[in-house]
């Protein structure tokens, strides 16, 4: 869900984020490239990983959607299984935080995606209509 999957931020998709380097990592990009690297799912992409679903939306002010594809297109060219994307039409960061039509369907397509690839069935509390 709207995620930054490259903590370097080596293509320049986002604005500095001083809260990476501050608080998450507590170390200089350039000092220590590999701390990032270890923490950037986009470094851990490989033949194995498992089944993805990414879900973005396209008015992401915060992370923009060019992150999520740019991930989506280095699991597809190697990954032997499935790499789903959505991108939903409209919605800014954090938009299902507030319940809406769009919230439940995204809800219920997660829930499908993990019933199909992860063995999860009958996930609690999600209406399927």
């Amino acid at each position: 869900m709207y995620g930054v999957y490259d903590l370097l931020d080596r293509n320049g998709l986002r604005d500095p984020w001083p809260v990476v380097a501050n608080e998450l990592i507590k170390a200089d990009r350039t000092a220590s490239p590999e701390l990032f690297m270890a923490g950037s799912p986009i470094d851990h992409v490989s033949s194995d990983a498992p089944a993805f679903l990414v879900v973005h939306g396209t008015h992401d002010s915060l992370v923009p959607i060019a992150e999520s594809r740019s991930f989506v297109a280095a699991l597809r060219a190697v990954s032997r299984n499935p790499c789903l994307f959505a991108a939903i039409p409209g919605a800014s960061h954090s938009f299902d935080v507030v319940p809406s039509l769009r919230t439940q369907r995204v809800v219920t397509g997660v829930a499908s995606f993990l019933d199909t690839h992860a063995g999860v069935v009958g996930s609690a509390g999600v209406d399927r209509a």
